[in-house]
This record gives structure tokens, sequence and C-alpha cells, in this order.
């Protein structure tokens, strides 16, 4: 019998679906400790996508349906990660638009691993801090915009086909490149807009096996 890279994909990626307490919880049963959890409540229209991330570190975090800079939220929010799963809050803010654990609410949460810390090299900007899997070709990086066009090494051994991009410390948009748009074009995660043709996003310039391009947009590179 023929096997594919991954044998069993749920060891990189799953879905977890969990019921809101408001009080203290493990949810447990993702399957892999890790290290990117998006969040969002099935129960409530108006309740924000929340994303948190080992790299940044918990509590910190951030909603993809908005443009704004991460957050801190250290007493309803994802408090932790743990080896399957994630931790939680307890509801002691009252029915937020950003809750992640709302008495009898149901939430779904997406989980990604990466796992690798050390020994990425090369480019023009260093990440200050990542996480990469180079199985499943998955990886999260924060850096330090300098301005000028740059190019940052993603250790993944193949070409990135999706990436987003987000300004954590103040109000910025989503920015997102994908293949079948090319190195021309992006759209906003946050906006219900098509695709823009902006040369300053990527440069331009399509990822390769070791690297991808920055240009000198504000949102990704200031």
């Amino acid at each position: 019998m023929a096997y594919t890279t991954i044998n069993k994909s749920s060891d990189f990626y799953s879905a977890k679906l969990y019921s809101g307490t408001g009080a203290i919880q493990n949810v447990t049963g993702v399957g892999h400790q890790p290290d990117l959890v998006w969040l969002k409540s099935r129960s409530q229209n108006n309740h924000d996508n929340v994303l948190v991330d080992s790299v940044r570190g918990t509590p910190k975090k951030l909603q993809s349906n908005s443009n704004a800079a991460e957050v801190t939220d250290s007493t309803d929010g994802v408090t932790a990660i743990i080896s399957d799963g994630f931790t939680l809050g307890a509801n002691t803010a009252g029915n937020l638009s950003n809750e992640v654990n709302q008495n009898s609410d149901s939430y779904a949460s997406w989980n990604w691993k990466a796992g690798t810390t050390s020994g990425l090299s090369g480019g023009t900007i260093t990440p200050s801090a990542y996480s990469i899997n180079t199985t499943s070709k998955f990886g999260i990086y924060k850096y330090s915009g300098t301005g000028s066009t740059g190019t940052i090494a993603h250790g993944l051994g193949a070409v990135p086909t999706f990436m987003v991009f987000k300004k954590i410390d103040s109000t910025q948009g989503w920015h997102v490149y994908h293949k079948s748009m090319g190195n021309t074009h992006e759209i906003y995660l946050d906006s219900q807009g098509s695709q823009n043709d902006v040369d300053t996003a990527f440069n331009d310039t399509s990822p390769t096996s070791t690297l991808f391009t920055i240009g000198t947009s504000n949102g990704m590179n200031s």
C-alpha cells in the first residue's frame, strides 16, 4: 500500500468543537499540541474570530475579521496552549464580542501544529521568533519591518502557496497572498473587497522554496 508524506493529517491539523462553560476549562482532544488556534462562536454572529499562536504567545490574540492591533486577553481568552489542546479563561467580563467561552454557547476551533523553533537562516529580514513544520509545510513568523523590500527565509522546503500577514502593533488590515492570484495581487482577510493589484505587497515576486518577498506596504513592512 502506498503512503503519502503525511499518513495521518490530524497529527498536523484538526478541527475541534466545544461548548463554553463560563469557567476556566481545558479543551482537549485536538490530537496534537497546536501552534496556531483559530476560534469562532457558532452561537453568536457578532462574536469575533480569535487567533492565538505559540510564536506571539498566549494570551495575546488577533481577530481575523478586524484590522485591530494585537490584544492581551488574560481573563476571557486562550490563556495557554497545552499538549492536546488549549486552556480557556473564565468569562468574568460578560457577553463581549470576542468571547471564546460564553456559558452554553457552542464553538469551533481550527488547530495547526508547527513546532520547530530553531535552525532557520537566510533572507534579508530575520524573524525574531518562528515555529515551522517541514512535513506539513506550515510556518508562523514574527518579524520587524524595515521599510525596504526584503526577503524572509521560511524553512519549509517547498514553495508557499498561501500566506497571511498582519501588523500586530497598530491598526492595519490582513494582507493575503495566494498562488491563484499571483504575485501582483492581494486580498484582505478582514474585507469583503475583491483582489487588488498592489506591487508594494510582494514586490511582484513569487515565493520560492526557501524565501518569500515582502515589499514596502505599511501593513507588512513599515
